[in-house]
């Protein structure tokens, strides 16, 4: 199933260890087969952000700059996140996952509420789509297993 989320396989050069961050996002709707994802939403541990913006600093490529930036972002949404679900991030990123071929999601009904509260245009028509694949029971695919 991870292979419905585009660049799975650039985020595996990073090498970061998996059970330091979660994915989010657009992975979730990918491997939903909702949407294509357009980037890589993650949620990193406090000892990951650290690792890897001191990798990434100085660095003047508009890739690494880009990477780098989109990381700092993952912090923000983070805290956000934690704010919506009542834990920490460090809790959410040990606690609050399920795996999808090796790689942690987010727990679906906290990425849910995250959706929501976000109120943009974009998140209100993905709301709608997951309505529509719980609506068309695609959850009870046996291929989500455990997943809800």
């Amino acid at each position: 199933m991870i292979e419905k989320v585009k660049y799975i396989k650039i985020l595996d050069r990073l090498r970061l260890p998996r059970e330091d961050y979660l994915l989010t996002g657009g992975a979730w709707l990918a491997i939903m087969d909702i949407r294509d994802n357009g980037d890589l939403d993650i949620i990193a541990s406090s000892k990951l952000y650290e690792i890897y913006n001191d990798h990434f600093n100085g660095l003047n490529s508009k890739w690494k700059r880009r990477v780098r930036n989109h990381f700092d972002k993952s912090q923000v949404r983070a805290r956000k996140v934690a704010s919506i679900s009542g834990f920490s991030v460090e809790e959410i990123v040990k606690k609050h996952y399920v795996e999808v071929d090796g790689y942690r999601f987010l727990k679906f009904d906290i990425f849910k509420r995250y959706k929501k509260s976000r109120k943009r245009p974009k998140d209100r028509k993905d709301l709608k789509s997951i309505a529509s694949f719980f609506a068309k029971s695609r959850h009870l695919d046996p291929s989500y297993k455990n997943l809800f």
